[in-house]
């Protein structure tokens, strides 16, 4: 990260991640996917992983459940306190909750069934995704986070 304020000082380096992609930086935090094979390791899904800013410290963070693939996020968002991404197992939605620093589930669905929820981003308090009943019947839905 550069600082713009200081166009003379070096970039800060958010750990030694060599396939860190789709950063998203926040106040407290910055977000980014990481891990994932070497040579594809900007296009498949990969690991949360949070930069806390006070601290300096990096962090991976275990998305809960059944893990069908330990790397399995995209597209992280960082709004004002929560953290949000695209999973690859769309049957279930979390955020990341940064002043409890736990993840808060907000739906599950049967894993069987077509009903999925994608595209989850964050801006602020908002939280905006694809909510699918079916392959035929999806709708944009907003929700406000608490602050």
């Amino acid at each position: 990260m550069i600082d713009l304020a200081q166009p003379d000082a070096p970039p800060l380096v958010f750990g030694a991640e060599q396939r860190a992609f789709m950063p998203a930086a926040g106040r407290d935090v910055v977000a980014w996917k990481s891990g994932g094979s070497a040579e594809m390791s900007g296009l498949n899904s990969g690991a949360l992983t949070l930069y806390w800013r006070a601290t300096r410290q990096v962090e991976e963070l275990p998305i809960p459940g059944p893990q069908i693939a330990a790397e399995r996020i995209s597209y992280p968002s960082v709004g004002n306190r929560f953290v949000a991404w695209w999973d690859d197992i769309q049957h279930r939605q979390y955020v990341y909750d940064l002043a409890e620093r736990q993840f808060r589930r907000l739906a599950e669905y049967d894993g069987t069934a077509e009903e999925r929820v994608t595209k989850s981003s964050l801006s602020g308090d908002l939280l905006v995704y694809t909510h699918y009943l079916s392959d035929e019947e999806r709708y944009l839905e907003w929700a406000l986070l608490p602050r």
